[in-house]
């Protein structure tokens, strides 16, 4: 006799219910069932492929990330000198504009 959950005569187990009704199905429509899921299931190998080839991706980022963390820094030195440059220039510029005013003029 059947319950309210559907699960007949297997009792409070839905699982064994499910097995019951599964294996009352014809045999090829079993076969094709599993040729289903077997076809839309990926397998181990294709995820640990996957995994992978993530983790190679994660670790090229990380390297490029060290890239541009180190152009960077670079880059920051470079605008640093340039403005120390600058500024050891600019009492010249003015020495020369005193003895060249007309130079001014000119630009």
């Amino acid at each position: 006799m059947a319950d309210e959950r559907g699960t007949g005569e297997h009792g409070s187990n839905p699982l064994s219910g499910m097995l019951g009704r599964l294996s009352a199905l014809p045999a090829e429509q079993l076969r094709l069932m599993r040729d289903l899921l077997d076809t839309f299931s990926p397998s181990m190998d294709q995820l640990g492929a996957i995994r992978r080839e993530l983790e190679a991706q994660r670790a090229q980022v990380e390297a490029m990330l060290a890239q541009l963390e180190h152009m960077e820094a670079t880059l920051e030195r470079l605008v640093a000198t340039a403005e120390q440059l600058r500024a050891m220039q600019e009492p010249f510029q003015r020495l020369t504009h005193l003895f060249n005013p007309d130079r001014d003029r000119d630009r």
